[in-house]
């Protein structure tokens, strides 16, 4: 895997550019459900990382996605502007070789099965299971891979719903937002502009080594998408 000295980078993708890559899936938008701007993205990333690590074609590798569960519980609904913790970690299977040296689509289409699949009914026996153990710290399956400097997984959280750009607390909008911290490899963070221009900034932690590899290709679009 490389040297775990570890560094975060920021990179920010315009309105143009995520366009690109969602022209880059348009067929695979026309034969499923249009895929959300977050499951686009986070196959991208998730296949450029895969490629800078160099990992073995048949290493397994997943990717732990936050999942908002407010939308999709119901029979009852939760109630509109609930605070509570309705997170649930959603987990995308596969082998790195099929991430990193597949097509984009293909990718994709393992994110979005894995969206989908976060439905009230595996929602509701997420909960039901979690209310017969009463030890929840076993039960992370991502405080394990977290404590691994070389981890071959990623986590990718979006914040790209928040509407960062309407903040006013008094002296007009913000100039900059930015994760306060940023705690182990593999965590990634996907954020809106703080001008509302439609550009998206990408915060990526990685082992320096992989880092320097990635940033040779996250913007390479024409090289990443010469297989579709």
């Amino acid at each position: 895997m490389g040297s775990t000295t570890t560094t975060c980078t920021l990179f920010k993708f315009s309105k143009s550019q995520i366009n690109a890559l969602k022209q880059s899936t348009m067929s695979f938008q026309q034969a499923k459900h249009k895929p959300s701007t977050y499951a686009i993205m986070a196959s991208h990333i998730w296949r450029c990382v895969c490629k800078a690590r160099g990992l073995p074609y048949d290493q397994e590798v997943r990717l732990y996605i936050p999942v908002n569960g407010r939308s999709r519980l119901k029979d009852p609904s939760l109630p509109q502007g609930y605070f509570g913790n309705v997170l649930f970690r959603g987990v995308c299977i596969s082998k790195a070789g099929d991430v990193a040296y597949k097509s984009l689509r293909c990718t994709l289409n393992k994110v979005q099965d894995t969206l989908t699949r976060m439905n009230n009914e595996y929602l509701r026996s997420a909960i039901d299971y979690l209310s017969l153990n009463p030890e929840l710290t076993s039960l992370n399956p991502s405080l394990t891979w977290i404590q691994q400097e070389s981890s071959p997984n990623l986590s990718i959280n979006s914040w790209i719903g928040i509407p960062f750009s309407e903040a006013n607390f008094g002296s007009g909008g913000p100039s900059y937002v930015r994760l306060g911290a940023v705690g182990y490899e593999g965590q990634t963070l996907i954020m809106p502009s703080s001008n509302g221009d439609g550009s998206l900034t990408v915060s990526i932690n990685l082992s320096l080594s992989h880092m320097n590899l990635l940033k040779d290709c996250i913007y390479d679009f024409v090289e990443i998408h010469s297989s579709l």
